[in-house]
């Protein structure tokens, strides 16, 4: 295997770090050197995997958190926070062609999107039912307990792909409230 460097090429700073300074007779060298260095700070690492993982679930769920916090506190519809789990997912679900042939095989036909959307918290089948911090500050605390890395990638992986749907539907119900908060901050200066 050949690898080349053009005299004109820029070497990151970073990329320095671990490889040291190039020189161009010693290529195949230094390539050699700079895998087997990438592969200790790896190992290193390694030791560090379910810290990490742990971590970024942690600060997940307590973005959710907040988030349902935030709704919860300023939205003009006043409402417990396990009824605002099923309106997160209510809103952009209702949007779909599924949500109408749910509807209509129901017997229930809404006058307008609100209704639809009302109809749909209390009635569809949700992933997320009910508030699902707790829930999950378990999954977090099996995870940090974890010791093995392959089952600790596993739990985490799990429950990212698991709770994206109802994060992202959060996410936007957090902005929907964000929005309307700004607007009455606008209305209160006489914008």
């Amino acid at each position: 295997m050949f690898y080349s460097l053009h005299s004109g090429d820029k070497i990151s700073h970073r990329a320095v770090k671990y490889l040291g300074k190039l020189d161009l007779s010693g290529q195949k060298e230094a390539f050699a050197q700079a895998c087997e260095r990438l592969k200790e700070v790896a190992l290193a690492l390694e030791e560090n995997l379910v810290e990490a993982l742990q971590a970024d679930m942690l600060t997940t769920i307590e973005q959710a958190d907040r988030g349902l916090d935030f709704i919860t506190t300023n939205s003009p519809n006043k409402a417990e926070r396990s009824e605002i789990v099923r309106y997160c997912q209510a809103w952009p679900f209702a949007w779909t062609d599924e949500s109408e042939e749910f509807a209509r095989s129901k017997g229930f036909a809404p006058s307008n999107m609100g209704e639809l959307i009302e109809w749909l918290a209390r009635n569809y089948t949700w992933a997320v039912k009910s508030d699902p911090i707790a829930s999950w500050k378990k999954r977090h605390a099996s995870l940090a307990k974890e010791r093995n890395l392959d089952s600790a990638l596993k739990k985490y992986c799990d429950f990212m792909k698991q709770s994206e749907s109802f994060r992202k539907a959060l996410d936007e119900g957090v902005s929907q409230v964000d929005g309307y908060v700004q607007e009455q901050i606008d209305r209160a200066r006489g914008r």
